[in-house]
Parts: structure tokens; C-alpha cells; sequence
């Protein structure tokens, strides 16, 4: 039941996100640095046009894996949220929709996640996804202000 909650909610708001041409691999080593400093994205083989938030999202929350319980590195994950936003929003501004869209696209990525575990017959790797979810949802306040602070 509140797995559907997720889904009517990203019904309701998904049409209104901006969209563009995603990644939708983004994570640390699909990222280009050149003199510390960002310079560009490879492999492209998931790239599609959906909302451009996804991208933030997903690796927001991949940054999250396996630390979602241990209380020092959430504190420091609400901080990489707070900056990761900062920086990007200096390129290229978030509409009000967008930012609080986040924690609805989150949940949803991950439960694209349980979907595909369970597909694979994977319990332990759908659990984790399931945590992920859980753990968005019952911090989306906190998640809220790293975002709009």
C-alpha cells in the first residue's frame, strides 16, 4: 500500500519535472575529473530523456548504499546532499517542483531496485533497496532542508 503511495505521488508530479537528456548510471565511476575538478560523464548506455532530476537522485542515493545505519556517515551524507544541490543549482537552477520532487524520485528509484532484485531471484540486494526506501521515507524532513539549505 505505500509503495503505491510512492507511485501515485510521482504520478501526480512527474509530468511537471523539467526533462532532458539523462545518464541514468550516475555513480562515482561514470564521472570525469581533471585537475580535482569535475570535466565530463562516460558510458552512456542507459542514457534516455526523462526527468533531469533522476540523475541527482540516483546518485544521491547511491552514495547512501550500505551506510544508511550508521549514524556518522548520514550526518556526513545530509552534508554531500546540502552541496552536491549547492553546486549543481550553480549551473543549472532547480524549480521549486524539482527540489521537492527529490525524495519522491529516490523512493522511486529504489523501488525500481526491489523490483529488479526480486526479479533475479536476489533477497539480500531487494532487502537493501527495501532499507534504502524505508530510510528516505522516514527522513524525508531532514533530506528536505539538506536540499533546500
Amino acid at each position: 500500500m505505500e509503495f503505491e503511495t510512492t507511485l501515485n505521488e510521482l504520478k501526480g508530479c512527474y509530468d511537471g519535472l523539467q526533462k532532458q537528456l539523462i545518464h541514468r548510471d550516475m555513480h562515482y565511476g561514470n564521472i570525469l575529473f581533471s585537475n580535482c575538478e569535475f570535466s565530463g560523464y562516460i558510458d552512456f548506455d542507459l542514457s534516455q530523456k526523462n526527468a533531469r532530476i533522476f540523475d541527482i537522485c540516483y546518485f544521491l542515493i547511491g552514495c547512501l548504499i550500505d551506510h544508511e545505519k550508521n549514524e556518522e556517515k548520514v550526518e556526513k551524507w545530509y552534508h554531500i546532499v546540502s552541496k552536491f544541490i549547492e553546486g549543481y543549482q550553480m549551473i543549472n537552477p532547480l524549480t521549486k517542483l524539482e527540489k521537492d520532487s527529490i525524495c519522491c524520485l529516490m523512493r522511486s528509484i529504489e523501488l525500481l531496485f526491489v523490483a529488479y532484485f526480486i526479479s533475479k531471484d536476489d533477497e539480500m540486494l531487494a532487502k537493501g533497496s527495501a532499507n534504502l526506501y524505508y530510510f528516505v521515507k522516514n527522513n524525508e524532513e531532514r533530506i528536505q532542508i539538506a536540499v533546500y539549505s
